[in-house]
């Protein structure tokens, strides 16, 4: 393990934070700048999309190293893997519970609204800039909810020594 590998689960969890303000800040700018009649309104709306799916997706593949180094310091790793797991099982693993389940949600939905962005971004519909608040407003919600009651970065310290490893029903193929 190297010396910055330590942070990683904490850098996931301020991906997270910063995600959710993002999400937050997001409707509030477009709603001003809206009442204000600003042009670049759909601009700021696509940059905070694309912003909040990014911070996303980085929480997502710190999880995903987490599980495939076997940090069983995260509370997460240690209930859902097992050292001696294939990394295809590792990476399923990730969304093995309930925890990686959200965040997997919370990324889909993200890279969703962002690709929605990218596709509307030249449009001069106010429904557009609308559209993507509200589904920045869902995303914060969801957010809220991992970030204090299914938090995926939890520490548990000693960490433990083995982990407990993946639910044996997801150990099929069929049923990852």
């Amino acid at each position: 393990m190297h010396n910055l590998d330590i942070f990683l689960p904490e850098a996931g969890f301020l991906a997270l934070l910063l995600s959710l303000g993002v999400n937050v800040l997001t409707p509030l700018a477009t709603w001003c700048g809206m009442g204000l009649h600003w042009r670049g309104v759909m601009r700021l709306t696509t940059c905070g999309a694309w912003t909040a799916f990014t911070l996303l997706l980085l929480a997502f593949a710190i999880l995903v190293s987490c599980f495939l180094t076997s940090d069983f310091s995260v509370i997460y790793v240690a209930q859902h893997s097992h050292s001696q797991l294939s990394w295809g099982l590792k990476l399923a693993a990730v969304w093995g519970g309930h925890e990686g389940s959200l965040l997997l949600w919370a990324l889909l939905l993200s890279g969703w609204t962002a690709l929605f962005a990218w596709r509307s971004r030249h449009e001069s519909d106010a429904l557009f800039p609308l559209t993507l608040s509200v589904l920045s407003l869902i995303m914060a919600s969801l957010l809220l909810f991992i970030v204090l009651w299914s938090d995926p970065f939890l520490r548990i310290f000693p960490p433990a020594m083995e982990g407990r490893d993946l639910n044996p029903m997801l150990q099929h193929l069929g049923l990852i």
